[in-house]
This record gives C-alpha cells, structure tokens and sequence, in this order.
C-alpha cells in the first residue's frame, strides 16, 4: 500500500473477506460437521447451530490508535449492518422465488389467508424490511445523521424465526430436500453471522479509564481516584456500581482524551446489543482495572453490560494474571453479573517480546493452569482468549499442534483466537481454503476437548522450567 489505510477502510476490507469468501463457505460446513455427528451418533444438530462465531475488531480497536473515536466506530457498526442486510435481502429473494408451493403448515396458512403462495407472502414483509435497512443506513450515512432505528431489522429473531417456521412447514408437508437445502443453509448463515455479519469487540487501554475516574472524582471534589489505594479502589467501585444515584454528571466537561473515552460508553450505550461482543482492555494489571469498565458501562446507561475481557500481555503480567483472577472472583457480585462466566484474553506477541518465544509460551502455559484451577474453586466457566498473530514468534502456527499443547481442560468445546492483518487474506481469501482452515478449527477444538493432552509430569515441567529460564536470558542478552 502506498498509504495507511484508515480503520474504516480495514473494517470495509474485512467485510469483503465475509461476504467473498465465508458467506458461502458456513453453510457447507455446517452441513459437513451435521453429517460427522450424524454418523457417529445417529443424531443431527439442531436446525439453528453454527460452530462458528465471528468478531472483529476493526474499527473498535482503539488501544494507542487516536483515529479510531466513537464515531468511527458507530460508522463502521452501519456499514457491517447494511453490509448484512444487503446478503440477506439477495438470500430472501432467492428464496421467494423458488418457493411456490401450495402445501404449507395450518400455522403460515393462518398468517397469510387464502393464498396460492403462502411462503412467498409469508417472507416477504421480512424481505422488504431488509430493503428498507439498507435504504435508511444509506441515507443516515450519506447525511451525517444518526438512522431512524425503528425502520431498521433490529433482531436477528426477526430474520431467524420466519425461516424456521417455513423449515417446519416444509417438513411437515414433505418437502425435506428444500426444508434442508437453501432454508436451512440461510438459517445457518443467520445464526453465524448474526445482525451485522461479525459481532464487533470495543479495545481499550486500562490507563484510559483510570484517568477518567480520576477526572470525574476530581470535578466532583472527591479523593482523586488515582490516589487511591488498590483495596480502596475496588472498595469505591462497588459501593458505586451497587449504588442507585449516578456518579457522572450527563453535562460533565472533560479533557479532550477523557471525553473520548467516555463518548465510547455512550456510544455502547446507543447501540444495538447485538451488534457488539466484547470489552476488551489492554494491560490489565489489577482488578481495578476490570471494575472501572463495568462501572462506566452502568454509568453510561449501557442496558445489555458487554462481558468484560482482561488481557494479559507482558510476562509480568502473565505471572500476576492469577492472583488478579481469585481476587476479582472473590467479589461475588461480579461473578453474578455474568452468570458465573468468565473470558480471559492471552497476549502472545507482547510476551515473546519480553522473554522471547520459548518463555513466553511456558508462561502462557502456566497461566492457564493457574486460573483453571482458579475458575475449580468458584465453580465459573472460562473461556481462553488467544491473540495469536501470524508469525511463530505471535504464537501462530497449525492451529491442531496449537490446541493439543495447550493444558488439559483448557479447551471445553469452546476456544477464541484472533487471526489478524495478511494472515486473514491468507488463510480466507479463497473458498477452499476458507473452508480447510474453518473445518480445521473446528476438529482442533474437538480433538482437544474429547481427548485432551496429558498432565505434564514433574520431571517435564522441571526441564521446562530451566529451558524457559536459559532462553529469557539469552534472548534479553541479546535484545
């Protein structure tokens, strides 16, 4: 490239990679993975289940990137939705057109009357709707002007639920070879790729929320939260997150970078659930660091709390990552918020930088370790978040010799891990390849979960261990 693309344009590039390449390539895998259960268990998923979920977060990114503000950020949730709606809308029509049949279940009979085309009546309120998105997010974003949301598809039930209901008509009256065909394949796709294609992430850096607290206590005339003792932080957390009186002030007025990041919450606040994943935040070093993101979601009106996601990436933080971990689980209230589960994201690149591959990766390893018998003590479900790059060196690498080293009960039916920058063009640019690397992941996690590596025996870890230690200090000798 001859200029650094902006984030909308990288947000616009990896729809191009959903729409090219994994829009087609979803259904056939879950048509391939349904025949695998099927022949071992005489048994097929249900007709609304993907093994695939997508996030991203381009344009959501914005740890050390001052371009990427709330509303680049809110721009980039329009384009995914119009992009979204644009496929489903081609989808319906397809489907309209090839549904003429008569036969149809007493329950479409009742909703459409007396019609020779029941289905194609039935979907098309539906399809016209999706139109009508596209046309609106058209307008609000060639005027500048927020959309007016009611005109827009605002569930991806209201997309799924018709499309199961022909799937029973269809079926009950047997027509199965269409019910499991094009119907089922749209119902997939819809359950993959959701409201606006992949969920988007929000990053943020932990620095940036202490500083607006900090802000805020000090307009308020309160201690300065930055002054405050790591005990007596997570002491004014709480009271304030159980407390029923708001802390901020909706007129506040704020430094420009403290005004940023509480404009991200607002805009968290405005926006569809759906159409976001996680917050994620970078350098966590303590449980403040956590507690500060869910009382500014509270704060900023945020209705549907975005888990919480800390990211370890230092070697040091590696390390401390556990003790963060059980003190964060002894506050209950917490815990309950998100129904006993937990995400935690491993930073691969950062820690090789600091120790080098070989440390880093035992490091890596013993983190896990730690908080699966962590997450034993308080009965909470963790899933493990790994930010592989595409180099050795950013833990990349086949992604089944990665799984199959990883701890044993690491990996319970369920994994995330990011695939980033050329490696997305490499390994999805092109259906077959989309489909081996997706089909790739999906046996990893399988094989990791049903026969899951050995515990490593004393002697190993011991051998390990001196391993880790000779190659940091090599690696710092030299770096």
């Amino acid at each position: 490239k001859r200029s650094r693309p902006s984030s909308v344009e990288e947000a616009k590039w990896g729809l191009a990679i959903i729409e090219d390449t994994l829009w087609k390539a979803v259904p056939k895998i879950c048509s391939r993975y349904n025949s695998a259960v099927k022949k071992f268990t005489n048994q097929n998923l249900p007709i609304n289940y993907s093994p695939i979920k997508l996030s991203t977060w381009m344009g959501g990114d914005r740890d050390g990137n001052p371009n990427v503000t709330a509303q680049l950020t809110e721009e980039v949730i329009l384009l995914s939705r119009w992009e979204a709606a644009s496929l489903y809308e081609k989808e319906f029509t397809n489907l309209i057109q090839n549904l003429s049949l008569h036969e149809c279940s007493y329950k479409i009979k009742q909703s459409v009357g007396n019609t020779w085309e029941p289905y194609r009546v039935f979907l098309r309120p539906i399809r016209n709707k999706l139109q009508q998105t596209q046309k609106e997010i058209e307008l609000s974003l060639k005027n500048q002007k927020k959309p007016i949301y009611k005109l827009l598809v605002s569930s991806i039930n209201e997309i799924l639920d018709p499309l199961i209901e022909v799937h029973k008509s269809l079926t009950s009256v047997k027509c199965d070879v269409i019910a499991n065909g094009i119907v089922l394949n749209l119902i997939r796709q819809a359950k993959t790729f959701g409201l606006n294609l992949a969920k988007l992430d929000i990053r943020q850096e932990s620095s940036r929320h202490t500083s607006l607290i900090d802000s805020v206590t000090n307009k308020l005339g309160l201690k300065s939260y930055s002054k405050l003792s790591e005990k007596e932080k997570i002491s004014f957390l709480t009271k304030e997150f159980k407390s029923k009186r708001p802390l901020i002030p909706q007129n506040i007025k704020l430094n420009k970078q403290d005004k940023e990041t509480w404009n991200t919450f607002k805009m968290i606040a405005d926006t569809n659930a759906e159409c976001l994943g996680a917050y994620i935040i970078s350098m966590t070093s303590k449980v403040s660091d956590i507690l500060a993101v869910l009382l500014l979601q509270k704060e900023s009106g945020v209705k549907n709390i975005l888990r919480i996601v800390p990211l370890f990436e230092t070697l040091q933080d590696l390390d401390n990552s556990h003790k963060i971990i059980d003190n964060l689980f002894q506050n209950s209230w917490f815990i309950k918020q998100f129904k006993y589960e937990q995400e935690i994201m491993i930073g691969y690149s950062d820690s090789s930088k600091d120790a080098g591959k070989l440390s880093a990766s035992w490091h890596q390893y013993k983190l896990q370790e730690e908080i699966i018998k962590i997450a034993k003590k308080y009965k909470i479900q963790i899933i493990f978040f790994h930010g592989r790059g595409g180099s050795a060196g950013r833990g990349g690498g086949p992604i089944q010799a990665t799984l199959r080293s990883q701890p044993p009960n690491s990996v319970n039916g369920q994994i995330r891990i990011t695939d980033q920058g050329e490696v997305i063009q490499q390994k999805y640019g092109y259906e077959p390849l989309a489909n081996y690397n997706l089909c790739s992941y999906i046996g990893a996690v399988t094989e990791a979960t049903l026969n899951p590596p050995p515990v490593p025996k004393k002697n190993w870890r011991d051998l390990i261990e001196k391993m880790s230690e000779i190659s940091k200090n090599s690696y710092r000798k030299n770096i």
